[in-house]
């Protein structure tokens, strides 16, 4: 079985991910509160689905996991929306605005049994 992404957010660094991901010929699911964008995506890395709701898409069982790539600002929010789904999570940095914040991305990953990563490439 291959495993599926989600990817929240389609600006710069999605597509990033989405190359690295197409390379892989991993299955994509593309979000944005851009519905268009989220289409161009899909067609631009031959994704298996396009959303312009971030709760559909993570909601997607052709995806086991979700890369979030949106603002800092909505870290807290999109991971705990994909960990509610059952989804393992790879989050952009920074993880979030606050310590507070980070740890209850931690506590809320702890408690859906899933694994949440922080993206660091230098």
């Amino acid at each position: 079985m291959t495993a599926g992404l989600v990817v929240l957010g389609c600006g710069w660094i999605a597509q990033r991910h989405a190359a690295a991901a197409r390379r892989l010929r991993l299955p994509l699911v593309f979000a944005s509160r851009d519905a268009a964008r989220a289409r161009d995506f899909a067609r631009r890395y031959r994704a298996v689905a396009a959303h312009g709701d971030y709760g559909e898409a993570v909601s997607d069982d052709r995806a086991d996991a979700v890369i979030v790539c949106t603002p800092h600002d909505r870290h807290l929010a999109d991971v705990r929306l994909a960990l509610d789904a059952g989804k393992h999570v790879l989050v952009e940095k920074p993880i979030a605005r606050t310590l507070g914040e980070t740890d209850e991305m931690i506590a809320a990953a702890a408690a859906a049994g899933r694994v949440l990563m922080v993206a660091e490439q230098f």
